[in-house]
């Protein structure tokens, strides 16, 4: 999945008519994401044979609601290459986990203040925000300012990595309330890791996939309710998640969002492309 068009779509292949897929996963809402969008789609109108999909159901009526525009969907897959009952843990660590960047506009400060006081230790796995030149002077105070003691910072880590050191932890916390789609938290619960989500609205885009009560819980804000607030619910949320079955999220997942599943909707996909009149399809085909 791209934030960029056309620098990463590769312009010169698709002009030739070589069929071409484009996954993405971000909302339209906001003037720098729509802009993308209304650039995308008239790329879509200038190359009629390109496909357009997002990863979310939820991303997939946004985006019609937005532009009229139905873009196909494609069921998320990750953690998924050679994950087996062999990596299930069923014991999990008293600790919890948050993936992605660390910035304030992840959130990231408000995790580290809801979790600095807990009896948990907080593993971050992601990279500091590093460019200087695009962030503000209080954001770059905040970089520069030392973790908790029960903050673990990990750094980036590699798909690999990221799949061990996830699947023996409590939970993972996904803080961004305008959050599109997470793959981490998706491929958390396909590891039997439950995931505690902070949302605006019930039906945000992680919630399409994690059934309340059962593979996670979901930290509601109300309207106006602000999020440096919200501490104690979220720590109420992580308890909680120490009497869900990881057997069953692990199974339910690794049964229904299987990569056959995936790889059948991708072909799916591709196949719509192969319906173009442009004989260089049929070449590729």
């Amino acid at each position: 999945s791209d934030h960029e068009i056309p620098a990463k779509f590769h312009e010169k292949l698709i002009k030739t008519g070589i069929p071409y897929l484009h996954v993405v996963h971000i909302h339209p809402k906001g003037f720098a994401r729509y802009g993308f969008w209304k650039k995308l789609f008239k790329f879509k109108k200038e190359h009629p044979h390109i496909r357009i999909a997002v990863v979310s159901k939820y991303l997939k009526r946004k985006v019609f609601e937005h532009f009229g525009y139905d873009a196909d969907y494609v069921i998320p897959l990750t953690f998924d290459e050679g994950l087996g009952k062999a990596n299930f843990v069923e014991s999990p660590l008293s600790e919890v986990a948050y993936v992605g960047r660390i910035t304030q506009l992840k959130n990231s400060h408000h995790l580290i203040d809801w979790l600095k006081d807990s009896s948990y230790n907080l593993h971050i796995m992601g990279d500091r925000w590093s460019n200087v030149a695009s962030i503000r002077t209080r954001e770059l105070t905040w970089q520069q300012t030392p973790f908790p003691k029960n903050v673990i910072h990990e750094g980036q880590l590699t798909q690999n990595e990221l799949r061990h050191r996830l699947k023996n932890k409590l939970c993972l916390i996904s803080p961004l309330p305008t959050e599109t789609f997470s793959l981490t938290a998706f491929g958390a619960q396909k590891l039997g890791v439950p995931v505690v989500s902070v949302q605006k609205e019930p039906n945000e885009a992680i919630n399409e996939y994690m059934i309340e009560g059962t593979t996670g819980f979901t930290v509601l804000l109300q309207p106006k309710e602000r999020l440096q607030n919200i501490g104690p619910r979220v720590i109420e949320a992580i308890e909680k998640c120490k009497g869900l079955d990881r057997k069953f999220i692990f199974e339910y997942f690794d049964k229904k969002y299987s990569s056959e599943r995936y790889v059948s909707n991708i072909y799916k996909k591709l196949r719509m492309c192969e319906k173009s009149s442009n004989d260089l399809t049929g070449v590729w085909a």
